[in-house]
């Protein structure tokens, strides 16, 4: 996930072509976000720039697999 801090959008790239069914962001007090995002092959940019100044968790439910990263805007 790149970059950090992030501005307007994070990008997120994977060795593998990804397969989205879920992106989420959630904050520290748990609210969660539903962000738009464009995919492209391994590449999916997320638009953040709705989002305030903070700590926040990006979760990605991929191909049944949850991964979970921390990022800064």
């Amino acid at each position: 996930i790149f970059p950090v801090p992030a501005s307007n959008k994070i990008t997120i790239e994977s060795e593998y072509n990804m397969t989205l069914s879920d992106i989420v962001i959630i904050n520290t007090l748990g609210q969660t976000f539903y962000p738009f995002f464009k995919q492209s092959g391994n590449r999916t940019d997320v638009d953040v720039s709705g989002l305030s100044s903070g700590c926040y968790f990006l979760k990605i439910n991929s191909d049944g697999k949850v991964f979970t990263k921390k990022f800064v805007k």
